[in-house]
């Protein structure tokens, strides 16, 4: 699962644990957020073991990052 950090009506952590609800199989998501926002890894805000990919990345970044979550 890749979800954005901060959307509207719903944050991705949010949606991440409500998408979890539904489907017990779902890998740790994999957030993607504004460079400048990474210390809200510090704050909380993602739990541990929650990858995040900063912004802006390209095609062949997120392809790399989901690679190498499912082989982990």
């Amino acid at each position: 699962m890749v979800t954005d950090v901060i959307m509207p009506l719903m944050g991705g952590k949010v949606m991440a644990e409500w998408l979890k609800t539904a489907n017990s199989n779902l890998k740790n998501p994999l957030h993607v957020g504004l460079q400048r926002m990474t210390p809200i890894t510090r704050q909380g805000v993602l739990e541990t073991g929650v990858e995040f990919l900063p912004k802006p990345y390209t095609p062949a970044t997120l392809v790399r990052k989901v690679r190498e979550m499912l082989d982990g």
